[in-house]
């Protein structure tokens, strides 16, 4: 049987994390710009090769493995941006970066979408590590500057909100799971937690911001089917009635700052009433994450009736 992990396949230059310029603590935006810059190339060479022969779910892990070094080198690019005092010249930087790679989601022309499979989970893990990092850093301001913005994408010429950089990857979470026997909930989130680097941003704290994107979605987005889906969770092992650490910690109002900045709500009562709004209309009970029930207000910390655990 075929291990779970295939070969990276070969690219013209060789990817290492010292192969793209590293932005120096308390970087100058120029030279962040010119690492994303390089990731963004090399991104771009992620395409799989002949998609429509050979087994699909390993073209796509191949070139998701083959990214893992420009991971390093954006997650390194985002830490060092974060406390960098010019926060409009961070936002506009770095929600350039993900606008130039939006586009790549799209199917090839005249091809399945799954042959984009590799670009949509390689999406939400750039993006889902830059909103965290910052997070992590203590820098609220930034990453709730990537959640407000509003993302233009040049081949379907449509805006869109950051739920766009969400993304269901069949190939790896149905094909691949299925064919190597592999029973596990997610394999996308497997992934995630095994790339997470806890020296700049641990899992525990991707998998939160994961939740409070999903939340954000729920309490802004008009249309139902425009959310983020809170993936990683399925990886949240042993949370107590009292929610995850996020959202327990903000129960003091002076603790509630990170989340009004990333929830864009006045405070901890509105989140709530927002949230019991959209339950009750979205029928968000009924939520499955990988088959199991989402219970949504116990990983906020709420009891059924709505009140603080």
């Amino acid at each position: 049987m075929e291990t779970t992990a295939a070969s990276p396949r070969t690219v013209d230059a060789p990817l290492s994390p010292t192969s793209l310029q590293r932005a120096p603590v308390g970087a100058d935006v120029a030279v962040a710009r010119e690492t994303l810059n390089g990731v963004a190339a090399r991104f771009g060479a992620c395409a799989l090769d002949d998609p429509a022969r050979g087994i699909l779910d390993v073209k796509v892990m191949a070139a998701v493995q083959s990214f893992e070094p420009c991971l390093i080198e954006f997650r390194a690019a985002i830490a060092d941006l974060a406390g960098h005092p010019d926060d409009d010249a961070v936002a506009e930087l770095v929600t350039g970066f993900f606008e130039g790679l939006l586009p790549h989601k799209q199917s090839p022309a005249g091809g399945s979408f799954l042959w984009a499979d590799g670009y949509r989970y390689l999406l939400r893990e750039l993006f889902l590590t830059a909103v965290a990092t910052f997070v992590h850093r203590g820098d609220a301001e930034k990453a709730g500057r990537l959640l407000d913005h509003v993302y233009a994408c040049s081949r379907n010429r449509r805006d869109m909100s950051f739920v766009a950089f969400d993304a269901y990857v069949k190939s790896l979470d149905e094909f691949r799971n299925r064919r190597l026997i592999l029973g596990r909930r997610s394999l996308c989130a497997d992934l995630i937690r095994r790339r997470a680097d806890d020296r700049t941003c641990p899992f525990a704290t991707l998998m939160q911001v994961d939740l409070v994107l999903c939340l954000r979605s729920l309490v802004h987005e008009q249309d139902f089917f425009n959310r983020w889906y809170p993936r990683t969770l399925v990886l949240a092992d042993d949370v107590g009635a009292e929610g995850l650490e996020m959202f327990r910690a903000a129960r003091v109002p002076h603790d509630f700052t990170t989340l009004a900045r990333l929830l864009r709500v006045a405070d901890r009562d509105t989140m709530i009433e927002r949230f019991e709004q959209v339950f009750d209309a979205w029928n968000l009970d009924r939520w499955e994450l990988a088959g199991e029930p989402l219970d949504l207000r116990r990983l906020i910390g709420l009891d059924k009736g709505g009140a603080t655990v």
